[in-house]
């Protein structure tokens, strides 16, 4: 496998950085990637557990750098492709027990506003 190791559905590149990515690839998970950065976080055994922030690298630029698209993903920068969420709440400061309970508000997709839920004009 070359410089990657898969480990129960998380991609960690061998180079000495540690980076995980998260996969929305499941016929018996909902695709739901603040269902999986609550998982991230709340894990049973909270030696496995990791904070919000690095919870939400795994759905964005570690996720781009785990799938070799970090030179035009996963950054909200200009000149990046960038689809985004507009959230009720910051998961980085709520109480960790209740990120899966965030609503999405909006979604943005290749700079159009593709769901919204009372955000857009």
């Amino acid at each position: 496998m070359g410089n990657i190791a898969f480990i129960n559905g998380i991609v960690i590149p061998m180079d000495g950085r540690k980076r995980y990515s998260a996969v929305l690839a499941s016929d018996v998970t909902p695709l739901d990637a603040l269902l999986g950065i609550h998982a991230a976080v709340n894990q049973p055994y909270p030696e496995n557990s990791v904070t919000p922030y690095e919870a939400v690298r795994m759905y964005t630029s570690d996720g781009a750098r785990c799938g070799w698209e970090d030179g035009f993903k996963g950054k909200l920068i200009p000149g990046m492709q960038a689809d985004m969420v507009v959230l009720e709440a910051d998961p980085m400061t709520v109480d960790p027990r209740t990120i899966k309970d965030i609503k999405v508000l909006g979604t943005v997709r290749k700079g159009e506003l593709v769901y919204d839920k009372g955000i857009g004009h």
